[in-house]
């Protein structure tokens, strides 16, 4: 659904804990220069994963620069830090940025907390009775290991590839030849 959607779903659906959904939506775009009317959102997203069934509370889909397709959850909580933190990480694999949505006292006597959503690189934005703030930028989150290295696979056959085709006939029986000899 796009914000003007999501704006009518909102008021019908909200949870406390999503008070100021729309203004953290807002500063998260702001903060990623996305213009509100070229996103979509999907709340309350159940994904199907390796670790079973895990629900975002929001998920914003985007296209990059490059016209590459882009997500970031959110998950919103109202007081326990370390518990929305636990989920920011579990779902982190599956979004390319991932935030948590807080009001900003509860992280008051969670310092260990606060430093392991840095070391992710999970963005925060703070949410009070009237307005919501960012606190810090999401980190992109590049693919997992296994993702890297298909892309490696991918490039390195792509560039053998091209490097092969513009190898000219005379030069394939010479490399061929070469190949042979050097198994001697």
């Amino acid at each position: 659904m796009n914000f003007r959607e999501y704006l009518k779903w909102w008021q019908e659906h909200k949870n406390y804990e999503e008070k100021l959904a729309p203004q953290v939506v807002e500063k998260i775009c702001h903060a990623h220069e996305l213009e509100k009317e070229k996103i979509q959102l999907f709340p309350r997203k159940f994904l199907e994963t390796e670790q079973g069934r895990m629900e975002f509370d929001l998920v914003i889909a985007f296209s990059d620069k490059w016209k590459i397709g882009r997500l970031i959850g959110i998950e919103f909580k109202e007081f326990d830090f370390r518990e929305v933190i636990t989920q920011a990480i579990l779902r982190r694999d599956y979004v390319d940025y991932m935030y948590i949505a807080t009001k900003p006292f509860v992280a008051s006597h969670e310092l260990s907390s606060f430093f392991i959503m840095l070391l992710y690189g999970i963005g925060w934005v703070i949410w009070g009775e009237k307005e919501a703030h960012l606190i810090f930028k999401s980190r992109y989150h590049y693919p997992p290991e296994e993702r890297l290295h298909e892309l490696i696979n991918v490039l390195v056959r792509e560039k053998l590839r091209t490097s092969l085709s513009n190898l000219s006939e005379d030069k394939i029986v010479t490399l061929e030849k070469w190949i042979k000899e050097s198994e001697k």
